[in-house]
């Protein structure tokens, strides 16, 4: 018998490996079959539920951030994500309009310019902005 190279060796294991792994296959199969098959149903059955939730849970956001925008909510959020223990949560930095910032921004600017105090002019802008 004429020795064997690595490469003959190592596919002769492979295919003892594969015949192995098929009777192995067949033989659990009839075992198990029944089982995974009512695996599957009920995990089919779980997952057509869960997809029923999701819907609603997605429609019930929706709903709920359709009514902040009727409210005119600025900084009420609805969050995809379960964060901070709540999904609807306030946001500071969303309660003062862009234009408003920018408008404080241009007072600030020019009254110190003008060499103003500050201290006395961000109250006043506090009064002047606030809803």
């Amino acid at each position: 018998m004429k020795r064997l190279s690595k490469f003959e060796v190592e596919s002769l294991v492979n295919v003892v490996v594969s015949k192995l792994e098929k009777i192995e296959s067949e033989k659990f199969e009839k075992e198990c079959i029944e089982f995974v098959d009512e695996w599957n149903k009920e995990l089919e059955e779980l997952n057509n539920e869960r997809k029923i939730w999701e819907d609603k849970f997605k429609e019930k956001k929706e709903k709920i951030r359709k009514e902040i925008g009727v409210k005119g909510w600025k900084g009420v959020e609805v969050n995809e994500w379960y964060c901070d223990n709540n999904f609807v949560r306030f946001n500071e930095n969303n309660f003062v309009e862009w234009s408003v910032r920018n408008k404080i921004m241009d007072e600030i600017v020019i009254n110190n310019l003008k060499g103003n105090d500050i201290d006395s002019l961000i109250d006043s802008l506090i009064n002047k902005f606030k809803s």
